[in-house]
């Protein structure tokens, strides 16, 4: 998707030959008031030819991107639902000013991951496969296919066909019209794709189960997560990797990267549970420059009633993820929860139960030894002042 219309419209629309997502963007709101005070009279309106240097007529005096003042921490409420409301605006906000095609902006509409779609169907098969006392041996001398055919299916790794999902029910002796029209569906979801298909992620996966989790809780050593990632930052990442990336690949991820934010601000969000080492604080990612706006992000993001970040300071000593990077997928039932780690080495996903609950204990200890989410604010705050 490298030429897609949407990168294609996105760059026209910020007047850019290269698709990037510059720092003068970053804190642009959309307002119906063109003549708002605080618009710099530098910054052209929709309409005009930045490439060009000289600003044309706004098309439309009823819709402007104007530049709104950020609140100052004291002058927020400090009641929490008046921060979280702000802190979802605020979010809402910046990601129309990076993503914005002309009126409208690119939303991804809340996702029906056909990874989940598979896991889910998997799961009802097994118990269905469990209930009629068969091996996975039996069914599939039954069905005339493999039995790793048959196992993958029951793991969510190989999408069904309506055929097997047909032949199964009559195996399993499934006459209810309802269970099998859901067993259907699912085989169907589960051979669609989802927006990140489109975008050549290394990741896909990950993408996909992200989507639908009703929970993620992670544990990062050294950098900001990239659901907290600003667009600065994540294009540093992407920069610093070996082998090097092409420039188009480098905005493209960015730009997924920044799409699946929007998983924290949607209607019904998971909740996103994040312990940081403070190295990651300290690590200057693109820049002093860049790394104080993602400090400056960070804390904005703490705000959203979705997200809770705790910090282990240095002080804390040995803890037992000092050389580990994890996040732990809760997905909806009957998923099982999956847990996914990743290095120099690759990605890998742990789905038995004794890992999962190896894991589990693991985050409860980093959250035990890390500093409250309060406190862990105003820990960010100290170390952004500090640059």
């Amino acid at each position: 998707m490298l030429r897609s219309d949407f990168m294609v419209h996105w760059a026209s629309a910020c007047g850019k030959t290269q698709w990037q997502l510059p720092k003068s963007m970053y804190r642009w709101a959309y307002t119906k008031d063109r003549d708002q005070p605080g618009r710099p009279a530098d910054t052209p309106a929709k309409g005009s030819d930045e490439r060009a240097g000289s600003p044309q007529p706004h098309s439309s005096p009823s819709r402007a991107w104007c530049r709104t003042p950020s609140p100052s921490l004291g002058e927020r409420s400090n009641d929490r639902a008046g921060n979280a409301a702000f802190a979802v605006l605020s979010y809402e906000n910046r990601f129309r000013s990076c993503l914005r095609l002309g009126k409208d902006v690119i939303r991804v509409p809340e996702a029906r991951s056909p990874a989940v779609r598979r896991r889910e169907l998997g799961a009802l098969l097994r118990e269905l496969r469990t209930e009629s006392g068969l091996t996975v041996e039996q069914v599939a001398d039954r069905i005339l296919c493999s039995p790793s055919k048959i196992s993958r299916m029951e793991t969510g790794h190989r999408g069904a066909t309506l055929r097997d999902i047909r032949d199964l029910c009559d195996l399993y002796g499934v006459a209810d019209t309802g269970r099998r029209e859901l067993l259907t569906t699912l085989a169907r979801e589960g051979k669609q794709q989802g927006w990140w298909q489109s975008y050549d992620l290394p990741y896909p996966k990950y993408a996909g189960l992200e989507a639908e989790s009703v929970a993620i809780r992670g544990y990062q050593s050294s950098v900001i997560p990239g659901l907290l990632q600003t667009a600065d930052y994540a294009r540093a990442i992407h920069e610093g990797a070996i082998p090097r990336l092409d420039e188009d690949v480098i905005d493209q991820r960015v730009a997924a990267r920044l799409i699946r934010q929007q998983l924290l601000t949607q209607e019904s969000p998971p909740h996103f549970f994040e312990v940081l080492d403070e190295a990651a604080l300290h690590r200057t990612v693109g820049g002093v420059a860049v790394l104080r706006e993602q400090l400056d992000g960070l804390i904005e993001a703490c705000r959203l009633p979705s997200v809770t970040v705790q910090v282990i300071p240095f002080a804390a000593g040995a803890h037992p993820a000092l050389e580990n990077n994890f996040k732990i997928l809760d997905l909806p039932p009957p998923s099982p929860s999956v847990v996914y780690t990743e290095g120099l080495a690759g990605s890998f996903y742990l789905e038995r139960a004794e890992d999962i609950e190896h894991y589990e204990l693991v985050f409860e200890e980093l959250k035990r030894l890390a500093l409250t989410p309060a406190d862990a604010v105003d820990f960010i705050a100290a170390v952004r002042d500090t640059l």
